[in-house]
């Protein structure tokens, strides 16, 4: 038997196009990047930097970026998983492409929308709006604004994915970080077709953010998440923006014996995206503008807790690490994958990881 290898990546090359997915009654129409399997006939060109897509990045625009996928690549015959890689507050569809690209050549359709009115951006205009010292009553109105555009987002974008996409019948998966996290967690209850789930340092939980001025929002008003859908939480130890003790809050509201949590030492909130370091410091500088322009109020607390990129985990084996967690996960409930279930039983987990990574993660479980 062929050993059980999630970190690596998988045997399809990978291709990726550009979609508008326009839901009509709501007045959105959403760009989603779409990646997927493909043919033989390009192998090795989803590798190469010469032959890769490339893309403008939000959050370094003046430096290329590039994805390991080669784009409009014919897609492979047959029906496939399908997760949903939801991106967070100012964030973008391709923000988390190493997750994405990863997914697709283990055998999984991949769609990764832009969540409209919480791009990198949109959520510049609001903070220009902002000028000078902001209202934390508007900050809460926008927040209010993106959850419920997610609730909406979501059925719709799965509707779509079944009616468009070469979907596996009950195979349908949802991940991402921080708001897309968040999503994650509320995905099959807004969704049931959704069978399993991989929330990144979600949003929900208790936060250094509560200060005097701040109004509660509807992205801090979950309750039970009692759907029971087997769900794989990855969070960081150092989180400043959705620091741990908030993720244990949402981990409890989860079914037990339907949840694990795994813990990776020394991780901020921006370990969980493509070009980790290059994004650490932009949410390093997004910090302070929150300060800025929230004087008084646990934005400064925020700031000042986001450390140095230099004290945290590096950049490469965290990829690795989260690479391999979210495919094995949705390998075991979405592919029935009992080696793949067997990785994320045994007890031994934490050794298991710093062995494949060399990372020091803490494993939680009923």
């Amino acid at each position: 038997m062929t050993t059980y290898d999630p970190f690596s990546r998988g045997t399809h090359p990978v291709g990726v196009r550009t979609e508008y997915w326009l839901d009509e009654p709501r007045g959105r129409d959403i760009p989603v990047e779409i990646y997927y399997p493909s043919v033989d006939s390009i192998a090795g060109r989803d590798i190469d930097p010469e032959t890769q897509d490339t893309f403008s990045s939000d959050w370094d625009p003046d430096n290329p970026a590039r994805q390991a996928a080669v784009r409009d690549a014919p897609l492979l015959d047959g029906r496939f998983p399908v997760v949903f890689n939801v991106h967070g507050w100012a964030g973008f569809r391709r923000e988390a492409t190493f997750v994405a690209t990863h997914l697709a050549s283990h055998g999984y359709l991949v769609v990764a929308p832009d969540i409209l009115g919480s791009t990198a951006p949109e959520v510049d205009e609001f903070f220009a709006s902002q000028a000078g010292v902001g209202d934390e009553t508007a900050l809460a109105a926008h927040m209010d604004s993106i959850a419920d555009n997610r609730r909406g987002d979501v059925p719709f974008l799965v509707q779509h994915a079944l009616d468009t996409l070469p979907v596996a019948d009950e195979q349908i998966g949802i991940t991402g970080a921080s708001y897309g996290g968040w999503t994650s967690l509320i995905g099959p209850v807004v969704a049931p077709r959704i069978k399993a789930a991989v929330p990144m340092c979600p949003g929900g939980g208790s936060t250094f953010r509560e200060g005097r001025k701040r109004a509660t929002t509807k992205l801090n008003k979950i309750g039970p998440i009692d759907h029971g859908v087997p769900t794989l939480m990855l969070v960081g130890s150092r989180d400043s923006m959705l620091p741990l003790f908030g993720q244990f809050e949402l981990y409890r509201d989860l079914v037990p014996d339907t949840r694990r949590m795994v813990v990776l030492l020394d991780a901020d909130h921006n370990h969980f995206v493509d070009n980790i370091e290059t994004g650490h410091e932009w949410m390093r500088a997004f910090l302070d503008r929150c300060a800025e322009t929230y004087p008084g109020t646990d934005w400064e607390v925020v700031a000042r807790v986001c450390r140095p990129f230099d004290e945290l985990a590096p950049e490469g084996p965290t990829e690795e690490l989260w690479r391999g967690l979210t495919t094995a996960h949705f390998d075991a409930v979405l592919k029935s994958d009992a080696r793949a279930s067997a990785l994320l039983e045994d007890r031994r987990l934490d050794r298991v990881l710093e062995d494949a990574t060399g990372l020091a993660t803490v494993t939680v479980r009923d």
